[in-house]
């Protein structure tokens, strides 16, 4: 029930790293 949950991008931040790395 916290809209900080949501609000922090989490799963967006290791997809950006595995692009990197690829």
């Amino acid at each position: 029930e916290n809209p900080e949950d949501f609000l922090i991008p989490d799963p967006p931040k290791p997809v950006s790293q595995e692009l990197e790395l690829s």
